[in-house]
Order: structure tokens, then C-alpha cells, then sequence
């Protein structure tokens, strides 16, 4: 399965993972923000994710499937996270409202033990030597930019 998301400006474009996930017949969950929250849906299509937020990205619609939690026994689970900046630790900063860390809090959690790989993706020029972190952010498995893998 896969946790995407639908990539703002100035964001690596995601669309071409995400449409090639749906072709290969992946599960493919999309966030949402519901109030202070991130609720991920299941799309079948990139045009099942065309509501813009006013923050700039595009959502699915509030209708579509949620994810359920815990995921069922021996599921992995890819979830691609943005950032505004990360570093050689693979920490990541957003964009400062917390909904990421929140959700990956929380689904770390209740993800029911299952395997669960966390991403973060950006351009090679957001990755720094440190970037702020406290006890709420949560660390990224691996940090892929468009120059390196860190692992």
C-alpha cells in the first residue's frame, strides 16, 4: 500500500509515482485535511484527488474510502512524506502545522505492528546538516532526494 500525497509547487511531483502505483494495481491512499488532522483516502485515479485545499494542494473527496486502522495482518505500507527541509539524520521539517507529525505519530501507533516505511522526499537542496527538531517530530526511515538516498 501506499501513502502519497499530491505535491504542491515547488514540491518534487508525485503524480508520476502515484499514477504508476494505481497502474500496477497498489492500494493508493491520498490525505485530506479534516480540521487539525490528516485523514488519508483511497483513489483509484489522480482525478479522484482534484479538490484544492487552500493551501495549495489537491485532496480527494471526503466520500472516497478512509484508511483503517490497524492495517491487516502482513501489510507494508510506503508512506511519502514532504517536507520543507531535511537533513543527514533524516530529520524533516514542515511546513509548521504539525499534521504530519501528528498522523505519523498516531499511525505508527495504531498501524498494528505492521510494516510501515517512511520516506521523506524532497530536492537535493532542501537537504541541510540539521534542521530543528523536537520531541513531537517524528524521524524519517530514509530521506530520497533528486541527487541521494539516505538510509
Amino acid at each position: 500500500m501506499l501513502l502519497a500525497y499530491m505535491s504542491m509547487t515547488r514540491e518534487v511531483d508525485t503524480r508520476p509515482v502515484v499514477a504508476r502505483a494505481l497502474s500496477a494495481g497498489k492500494r493508493v491512499y491520498l490525505p485530506r485535511v479534516e480540521g487539525d488532522g490528516l485523514v488519508f483516502h483511497a483513489v483509484r485515479s489522480l482525478s479522484e484527488a482534484s479538490i484544492p485545499h487552500a493551501y495549495g494542494m489537491l485532496e480527494p473527496g471526503p466520500d472516497l474510502p478512509r484508511l483503517v486502522l490497524p492495517l491487516p495482518p502482513r501489510s507494508r505500507a510506503l508512506v511519502l512524506v514532504p517536507g520543507v527541509a531535511f537533513d543527514r539524520e533524516k530529520n524533516r521539517l514542515g511546513r509548521g502545522r504539525g499534521f504530519y507529525d501528528r498522523f505519523l505519530s498516531d499511525f505508527a501507533i495504531r498501524a498494528g505492528g505492521e510494516e510501515v516505511f517512511l520516506l521523506g522526499i524532497g530536492f537535493h537542496l532542501q537537504l541541510l546538516d540539521a534542521v530543528p527538531c523536537g520531541p513531537s517530530d517524528v524521524p524519517m526511515d530514509a530521506v530520497l532526494t533528486d541527487k541521494e538516498l539516505l538510509r
